[in-house]
């Protein structure tokens, strides 16, 4: 079954139209989607260029790189701390939300 089966139909100037085309393009989403986004209160923003993507795969894979140390650490007789490893990785964690955040916006309430 359809999440969505209530269809809406209305009327746009043309220099509307152009706006809603070229502000979906730019969030990269589809018409539909930036609307639903306007009515749900999800700020949008530009979407980020390529760059943005580049980072976070590097980000993602110097995590990894201290996930690896950590395992490996701990199976040699723990020569890190561990706890203090735990809350690096929290901040880490944070820091690729907070990222994700400030290039692709957030839902708001």
């Amino acid at each position: 079954m359809r999440k969505r089966n209530i269809k809406k139909n209305f009327w746009l100037s043309w220099e509307e139209n152009e706006i809603l085309k070229r502000k979906a393009k730019r969030s990269g989403k589809s018409e539909a989607d930036f609307v639903r986004c306007l009515i749900t209160d999800i700020v949008l923003k530009e979407q980020p260029d390529e760059r943005f993507y580049e980072v976070l795969k590097q980000l993602r894979m110097i995590g990894n790189n201290l996930n690896q140390i950590a395992h490996r650490a701990n199976m040699d007789k723990g020569f890190i701390d561990h706890l203090k490893y735990q809350k690096e990785a929290e901040k880490w964690n944070q820091f690729i939300l907070d990222v994700k955040h400030e290039f692709l916006g957030t839902k708001i309430k």
